[in-house]
């Protein structure tokens, strides 16, 4: 995880270092896509599974309702991490054939 916050840090200076030279290139918004998109999947599947988690538990203290709306969104922010993956599949094709 540091290689992906050390990346993510260069994000705001619109930099990025080349691993073999350590040289400073910019860095396209394509390719910042391609380091973001994984952190926002992974972000997302986390909250989904804690939301699923709190409707099992107010579901099993006769909450059914409020259960049936975090599920819910939890299926909203599964849907969401789907389209951020078909997302950076694409990506990750049109960013290795950009031109700096």
């Amino acid at each position: 995880m540091p290689g992906v916050i050390r990346e993510l840090d260069l994000l705001k200076h619109r930099v990025v270092l080349d691993p073999l030279t350590g040289e400073e290139g910019a860095m396209n918004d394509l390719e910042k896509l391609q380091l973001l998109l994984p952190h926002w999947i992974e972000h997302n599947a986390e909250h989904a599974d804690e939301l699923r988690s709190w409707a099992d538990r107010v579901q099993h203290s006769g909450n059914v309702d409020v259960a049936k709306r975090l599920s819910a969104a939890a299926a909203s922010l599964q849907n969401a991490g789907d389209h951020l993956s078909n997302l950076l599949e694409e990506v990750t094709g049109v960013a290795g054939h950009d031109a700096r």
